[in-house]
């Protein structure tokens, strides 16, 4: 009898332990498939966001058809690629031919910017004839090295065109703006035909330049310059703050 007594409680056991298990299993399996979901609906979400059929997200009932503004880099690196952008509960399609208004200074980390490898500055953006973007007394800064830099020149290449800048546009007459500055440190950064970066330098001198072939360090590496398909920006320093 004892034997028999002895044999149940170890069968009671056993069933226990093995609910217990299929218990263990089947929570694990549904934690795992409603994360699996949840990822799912937010990859859903960033494709209405971020795609540009406007057929995937015609029934969004906050698509906005007002000037778009512009918070940060990000934003802005958006900016006439077409692809559609969420900002503060509004949906944006920005497109070419849209208006845009920056709503605040935009900062880009240069060290960052290098770190990926590829470069993408958008000073261009604010002058492009391809769409509008109101700068509202905002600007772009560049930030390296523990200063600030102006982008002063540039050559880039978009999908629309290629854009060259020079010192007869009245769109960079931003040397004017820095005209006591007791000495001019250049930085020249330039990237392959690939978009990738190869290369920057900076020199100071203590003439302010007039034109782009009064800047010693376009000069300096004028020769490793990508001329027929590479990027290159011409930045200035304006110092450790805005």
């Amino acid at each position: 009898m004892k034997e028999n007594n002895e044999n149940g409680i170890i069968s009671v056991f056993v069933l226990f332990a093995m609910l217990f298990l299929l218990l263990f299993v089947m929570t694990s399996y549904y934690v795992v498939a409603n994360k699996v979901k949840l990822q799912n609906d937010e990859n859903i979400q960033l494709k209405k966001i971020y795609s540009k059929e406007i057929d995937v997200i015609e029934n969004e009932s906050n698509l906005s058809n007002e000037i778009i503004p512009i918070y940060n880099i990000d934003e802005l690196n958006i900016a006439g690629t077409g692809s559609y952008l969420k900002i503060k509960n509004k949906i944006y399609e920005c497109g070419i031919g849209k208006s845009y208004m920056l709503r605040n200074d935009i900062i880009v980390d240069i060290d960052e910017d290098i770190k990926t490898g590829r470069i993408a500055f958008n000073d261009y953006k604010l002058y492009s004839s391809s769409y509008h973007i109101d700068n509202f007394s905002y600007k772009i800064y560049y930030y390296k090295d523990g200063s600030y830099w102006k982008n002063i020149n540039y050559k880039k290449y978009t999908d629309e065109e290629s854009v060259e800048n020079n010192f007869t546009r009245n769109d960079f007459s931003l040397l004017n703006n820095y005209e006591n500055l007791e000495s001019y440190t250049y930085m020249i950064l330039w990237t392959d035909n690939n978009n990738e970066f190869t290369n920057s330098d900076v020199i100071t001198q203590n003439i302010k330049a007039q034109n782009l072939n009064q800047i010693e360090v376009y000069n300096k590496n004028y020769n490793d310059l990508d001329k027929e398909d590479g990027e290159f920006y011409i930045f200035l320093n304006i110092g450790n703050k805005i």
